[in-house]
């Protein structure tokens, strides 16, 4: 019997079923093909039945994307600091100014300082003393004296000019003093001076050393409202005159410190 080979490219259930057809079709064929001697004889082709093959829908599970990493270098972040509070500036005075002490004469008498003044020395002392309320005066204007810290303190700019101007007054003063120089021998340029010094301080502290001056500058104008209204009781013109100027200066001072330390808040 001749033997074929058939492949199917099929599923295994439709293998089978034309398999079996394929064998049906062997098993009942009509005639059989023999070979002869030293010929060749046709062969009968073989029909093969026509299979229906029906295509199956295939479910294919979907693949999820393969994601490829890199290294890459991680940039660090650095978290801003905690912004810290400004800094408030004002102006501190450092202040050397002349006095009588200066001209006096010390004497030691039974374990006892004396201290005395004599011939020119009275009236150049005198003159140091003029020198240095003008230099107050002006100073007051500008700036405010806070007890609590011993010192004198501003919050404009113009508290450097001021200071310039106190500065070159005292030297001027004190150089157009020849009667000095016959009781002591002074280094005018080096000795004295004033000068503002602009300084930085935590807010908290500003408000506090601030607070003070606007106390002290409050008495200042209290006390001289009442001065004023004695001089006018006793009808004193020059000192009403005086004291209604020294409280308009120090009514604006005060304002500004007070706005100054509102900003603050």
């Amino acid at each position: 019997m001749p033997f074929i080979k058939i492949k199917f490219c099929l599923p295994s259930q439709e293998l089978a079923r034309a398999f079996d057809e394929v064998k049906k079709y062997l098993e009942h064929r009509d005639e059989v093909v023999e070979e002869g001697e030293g010929e060749e004889q046709e062969r009968a082709p073989v029909e093969i039945p026509e299979l229906e093959v029906k295509p199956q829908e295939l479910e294919l599970e979907p693949i999820a994307p393969v994601t490829i990493q890199t290294a890459v270098p991680t940039a660090v972040v650095t978290e801003p600091a905690p912004a810290k509070a400004e800094l408030v500036k004002v102006y501190l005075l450092a202040m050397k100014l002349p006095s009588k002490y200066l001209v006096q004469q010390v004497k030691i008498e039974e374990n006892v300082e004396i201290r005395k003044w004599e011939g020119v020395a009275v009236d150049v002392a005198a003159r140091l003393e003029g020198i240095r309320r003008a230099c107050y005066k002006m100073i007051e204007k500008v700036y405010a004296f806070v007890e609590e810290y011993g010192t004198w303190i501003a919050v404009t700019d113009e508290a450097v000019e001021e200071a310039k101007k106190v500065s070159e007054f005292v030297k001027k003063e004190l150089s157009g003093l020849p009667q000095l120089r016959q009781v002591k021998d002074v280094e005018v340029e080096k000795l004295y001076g004033v000068k503002a010094i602009p300084i930085y301080m935590e807010p908290e502290d500003a408000r506090e050393l601030l607070r003070a001056a606007v106390r002290h500058l409050s008495a200042d104008v209290d006390e001289l409202k009442a001065k004023i209204k004695k001089a006018e009781e006793e009808q004193k013109r020059s000192a009403l005159d005086r004291l209604t100027k020294d409280l308009t200066y120090r009514e604006a001072l005060l304002k500004k410190f007070r706005e100054f330390v509102e900003r603050l808040s």
